[in-house]
């Protein structure tokens, strides 16, 4: 170890005036001593033999102080030193909370104490502070919708953020050093990181990938780092985006569709009266009532897709209040009763009492139901029933609304509250198609379920749930 100059410069001045002390001393020690015999004669052997045994007794004894004086200086001055290398090595080690001693410490090594004290202070704070980004950067990419994915040069998984995992279906702590092409093993996805890394330049590619069954936009950065050419993965899922432009072609598609029946009839209504058949009054009856008729229909139509607008933007507020849940389901049944007389179909209401209110918007509940019981009316044949229930379940009230019809096949069962959709067996009926879809839309408005059960032939049964009211 190197001690510094100072300190080297202060033993050897120690040695220095040590060693012309003690000759010093030995001098007038030897002058004193001799000084008689020096005066005398024939004496010379003898004070030179005395000469050499003082001075090398005194030489010895110079040479133990000296030493044992060097020893004493070099320990105490070496001391403080030996206390900053040990510091050093803690702080290099990474305990950057180790406190330096300073008991004895010159003045040079006191400044060295306090320049590392310092230099650990930086760096502690240096060091809470990238911790910190680490953890916002950590937390981050954990709530990012996206994903990411960091690869190095050698095309191996550097950093990976839960969402894509999940796009991707890779495991959220894939093996260290693992191979991106055996995490994601897809062709299109590996060529894009390799054409990035090649090339240096960003890529794109939309694909359907098919573990995760999603549409994802994946957009592929060419980085430089430590391990080379590396390639920062941004992963964006399309799946909803695609369903709901998939839902929009659908929704302009049947639109066109309902309208471009009711608008021909009433066209070639028009042109059958401009021909001639105006002069019949009993044909030019018939024809106004089939205009009127499919004036209504269209009317009804334009009305249920603002109704359902209005429910799927938030725009309609629901006014709820207590309600009695039977007074709603006696309104929407007395609606269908001379309907369902005439069509041969018992139409009741089972009351079992004692049901506690519900928090509902009544109007909006007498129209669900009513929706219900029409189609159930409508697809139940002569001889058929239909009952209305409702019980109380779970802290919630249950209306339910049962039929012995034809019933719906199964696969036709997810796609019951869809926007226009319609079994084949009901294309000719002149329904919009949208009263199942504006019912799902009030039933969750008021925080409630909606569903249906049916076997092919057996009958249907439709149900639907609502809170019940603060009892205060």
């Amino acid at each position: 170890m190197r001690m510094p100059r100072s300190i080297q410069w202060r033993i050897a001045l120690a040695y220095t005036a040590l060693i012309v002390a003690a000759m010093a001393i030995v001098t007038v020690i030897l002058v004193l001593y001799l000084r008689d015999e020096l005066t005398a004669d024939g004496a010379a052997d003898t004070i030179l033999e005395r000469v050499i045994t003082v001075t090398g007794i005194a030489t010895v004894v110079v040479t133990v102080l000296a030493v044992a004086l060097a020893v004493m200086i070099a320990r105490r001055s070496t001391r403080s030193i030996r206390h900053i290398t040990e510091a050093a090595r803690k702080l290099a080690g990474g305990n950057l909370d180790y406190e330096v001693m300073t008991h004895g410490s010159s003045e040079e090594t006191r400044e060295l104490v306090d320049s590392l004290s310092a230099m650990a202070g930086s760096l502690k704070n240096k060091l809470a502070e990238s911790n910190a980004s680490h953890q916002r950067l950590s937390a981050v990419l954990a709530t990012m919708a996206g994903g990411v994915v960091l690869l190095d040069g050698d095309g191996r998984i550097s950093l990976v953020n839960p969402a894509a995992s999940a796009l991707l279906a890779m495991p959220s702590s894939p093996p260290k050093r693992q191979r991106f092409i055996e995490a994601v093993r897809d062709h299109d996805i590996n060529s894009m990181v390799i054409r990035c890394q090649r090339l240096r330049q960003p890529d794109n590619l939309e694909i359907e990938f098919s573990p995760t069954k999603k549409f994802l936009n994946i957009v592929a950065m060419p980085l430089t780092g430590e391990h080379g050419e590396g390639v920062l993965l941004v992963v964006h899922d399309l799946t909803e985006a695609r369903r709901v432009e998939t839902t929009r072609k659908a929704f302009v598609a049947n639109v066109s569709h309902e309208l471009r029946t009711p608008l021909a009839s009433v066209k070639a209504s028009v042109e059958t009266l401009e021909g001639g058949a105006l002069e019949d009054p009993k044909a030019s009856r018939e024809f106004l009532e089939r205009i009127s008729r499919n004036v209504d229909r269209m009317t009804r139509l334009v009305g249920d897709l603002l109704d359902l607008s209005r429910l799927e933007s938030g725009e309609d507020s629901l006014n709820l209040e207590s309600v009695d849940i039977y007074r709603p389901i006696k309104e929407a049944v007395e609606l269908y009763k001379t309907q369902a007389n005439d069509r041969g179909v018992e139409l009741s209401v089972s009351s079992s009492g004692g049901l506690p209110p519900a928090l509902a918007d009544e109007g909006r509940i007498q129209q669900v139901v009513a929706n219900l019981v029409e189609n159930a009316v409508k697809f139940t044949p002569r001889g058929g029933k239909v009952q209305v229930d409702a019980r109380s379940i779970n802290g919630a009230l249950e209306v339910t609304v049962r039929d012995t019809g034809i019933g719906i096949a199964p696969e036709h069962l997810p796609h019951t509250f869809e926007r226009f959709y319609k079994v084949d067996r009901s294309r000719s009926d002149t329904g919009t198609g949208l009263g199942l879809a504006i019912a799902k839309h009030i039933v969750q408005a008021h925080g409630g379920r909606i569903w249906v059960e049916s076997n092919l032939g057996e009958g249907s049964t439709f149900g639907f749930t609502l809170p019940t009211a603060s009892r205060g």
